[in-house]
């Protein structure tokens, strides 16, 4: 074949590029916010909102790639977890942009 051929592990490398470049939305819009005079209480709730998901990421790397551990079947994927964490990322964003 030509040209680039999709993978799964491609397909996830891009998803994380994404879900990094929307957390970063997040944090500028954040900032903006702040210098508009938007509401205290709501802009330290989505301050509080990335300090956890950044926190959640580093705390459990090992579980969410998967590396080092033994899948526990009744627990939720990575991919649940990243699903979800991008899901409530969007929601920041149009709360956000809607004050």
């Amino acid at each position: 074949p030509q040209g680039v051929t999709p993978s799964k592990h491609w397909e996830a490398y891009r998803e994380g590029l994404e879900d990094y470049d929307c957390l970063q939305t997040l944090k500028r819009l954040i900032a903006e916010r702040k210098k508009s005079g938007a509401s205290q209480d709501l802009i330290a709730e989505a301050e509080r909102f990335v300090a956890e998901i950044v926190e959640t990421v580093v705390n459990n790397s090992d579980k969410i790639t998967g590396k080092n551990s033994t899948p526990d079947w009744l627990e939720n994927t990575p991919c649940v977890f990243a699903d979800e964490a991008r899901m409530q990322i969007y929601d920041w964003l149009e709360r956000l942009d809607s004050h």
